[in-house]
C-alpha cells in the first residue's frame, strides 16, 4: 500500500491503493468539481495502466507547459521540448497515439477553450522524451477585424495535434 506500517492511527485501516486514497478524499469533499472528479476516477479505473500513466504524464506536461509559457519566452520553452540526444529508445506508433490521445483528453477537460499552444507543447515534450521529433507550427488567420492565432504540431509534414485543417486555415508564422 501507500502507507507505511505504523503511520496509520490505531483503529484505522490503511488504504489499499492510490485510487482508494483518492476515492476517500473525493468522497469527503462536497464541492461539485470534486464530484465530477469522482466520475472521472471511476472511468480511470476501467482504463489500462498504460492509459492511466499516459494521462498522468499528459496532465503533468500540460500543467508544466501552461506555467512555462507564462514564465519564460516561447523560444526557450520550444528549445526545452526538443529531442534529447540521450534518449535510449523510440516510442512505438501505439505509444505515440496514446500520448496524443492523452494530451487531447487532458486539454479537453482542463482547458475547455483549448489553448492550442499548451496542448502542442505538452505533446511535443512527451514525444521528444520518447525520441520522436516534431515541429511546432504557429499561424494566424483574419476573422473580420480580428486576428486569430493557432498552434499545432507536425511530424513529417502531417498535423498530429491541433487540427488537420490548420495549415490551410492559418498563415504560418514559424519556420
Amino acid at each position: 500500500g501507500l502507507v507505511a506500517p505504523g503511520l496509520v492511527a490505531p483503529g484505522l485501516v490503511a488504504p489499499a491503493s492510490a485510487c482508494d486514497l483518492l476515492s476517500a478524499f473525493i468522497a469527503s469533499v462536497p464541492f461539485p468539481m470534486i464530484r465530477r472528479s469522482e466520475r472521472l476516477l471511476r472511468r480511470l479505473r476501467r482504463r489500462s495502466a498504460a492509459d492511466v500513466r499516459a494521462l498522468l504524464s499528459a496532465l503533468i506536461a500540460t500543467a508544466g507547459m501552461w506555467g512555462a509559457v507564462r514564465v519564460w519566452s516561447i523560444q526557450r520553452v520550444v528549445r526545452w521540448t526538443e529531442v534529447s540526444p540521450r534518449v535510449s529508445r523510440t516510442l512505438s506508433r501505439k505509444e505515440q497515439r496514446r500520448i496524443l490521445w492523452a494530451v487531447g483528453a487532458v486539454n479537453r477537460r482542463l482547458f475547455p477553450d483549448r489553448p492550442c499552444l499548451t496542448q502542442a507543447l505538452a505533446a511535443r515534450y512527451l514525444l521528444s522524451r520518447g525520441g520522436i521529433s516534431s515541429v511546432l507550427r504557429i499561424g494566424v488567420a483574419r476573422s473580420g477585424e480580428d486576428l486569430q492565432a493557432h498552434a499545432w504540431l507536425e511530424r513529417d509534414g502531417v498535423v498530429i495535434i491541433g487540427g488537420e485543417q490548420s495549415p490551410a486555415r492559418y498563415r504560418r508564422l514559424s519556420r
